[in-house]
């Protein structure tokens, strides 16, 4: 439902042939064929691919084809590159994920606001979103997608160190206290096993994924808080004391 919630939103802004996601979009006028209104989209989510090319074939055939719109969607894998190609041959897509610097590009890129309705968009986001995609005094994307993590956990090494309920269920830890006490009663280095493992030789895997993805869904943000606007990284603080 919330992957359904989510292309929604895109959908409702696509004829906005404006900003959707990360630091920018490229924007054409969108091509026509026929009756039909043809919108291209890059990205390079490869790990969503089938299930937004699932959603978007949904919409092209239900409320794309009533409104006589269809969605074209494209999955670059190295989409930095392609779009600098395609610039450069005025074949750029109609909304696309962008991490150029949007100054460099404000003969190409439109800032949301300047279309039918786009005030109205953005409004939605204003409370929790203030700074997300501003460039100048201009907005120019909103948030595209979400990407929620969690920790995983052996079950069996749970029940034969007693960490169940009544039913003998597993209990996962609630808190970053008690993640550091499971993992002591878990750790049985006989047995080779132990309460808690990060890929510590990877510095920027570890950092990016296993201490600051965690924490996602209490902090709210990943350094970058877009309500303030300002990079705060106090909230993890118990995160690293854990470590």
């Amino acid at each position: 439902m919330k992957m359904r919630k989510l292309l929604a939103t895109l959908l409702a802004v696509v004829m906005l042939v404006g900003v959707l996601a990360g630091c920018g979009s490229i924007t054409t006028e969108g091509g026509t064929s026929g009756d039909v209104t043809e919108v291209t989209i890059w990205s390079h989510f490869s790990h969503s691919k089938s299930v937004l090319n699932r959603l978007v074939q949904e919409y092209n055939e239900t409320e794309g084809k009533e409104k006589g719109i269809k969605i074209i969607y494209e999955v670059k894998e190295d989409d930095q590159d392609a779009l600098k190609m395609a610039i450069a041959s005025g074949t750029q897509p109609d909304i696309g994920i962008a991490f150029s610097d949007v100054n460099a590009m404000d003969d190409i890129i439109v800032p949301l606001d300047e279309f039918e309705g786009g005030a109205e968009l953005l409004a939605k986001y204003e409370e929790n979103f203030p700074t997300y995609g501003l460039v100048n005094g201009k907005k120019y994307s909103i948030p595209y997608s979400a990407v929620m993590r969690g920790m995983i956990y052996n079950k069996e090494m749970f029940k034969a160190a007693g960490l169940v309920d009544e039913n003998g269920e597993p209990t996962p830890p609630e808190t970053w206290d008690e993640v550091r006490e499971y993992a002591k009663k878990l750790t049985n280095p006989s047995k080779k096993e132990y309460g808690i493992v990060f890929p510590i030789k990877e510095g920027s895997f570890w950092i990016t994924h296993d201490m600051l993805s965690p924490g996602f869904t209490s902090v709210g943000h990943n350094g970058y808080d877009p309500r303030t606007g300002k990079y705060d990284y106090m909230p993890y603080k118990p995160m690293f004391d854990t470590i």
